[in-house]
């Protein structure tokens, strides 16, 4: 029951928007041209600190990877 808890609270603290839009997986597929995109450094910390929890590390790296900082 923790270890589900923890999993969550994780995936809630992760950074998923900021004020120019939703955050981005590597794949970068569904980039806004109009957006400039830069690493979230926040998301990738805590996938790394929580890598044995394969789960937080895997939805950070697929769907949060890359968060809008401004536009072009």
């Amino acid at each position: 029951m923790k270890v589900i808890l923890l999993s969550l609270l994780i995936l809630i603290s992760c950074t998923s928007k900021t004020e120019y839009g939703r955050c981005i997986g590597v794949s970068r597929k569904y980039e806004d041209k109009r957006l400039d995109y830069d690493l979230s450094k926040r998301n990738i910390i805590l996938g790394i600190i929580f890598f044995e929890m394969v789960i937080p590390p895997v939805y950070v790296i697929v769907d949060q990877t890359y968060c809008p900082i401004g536009r072009k």
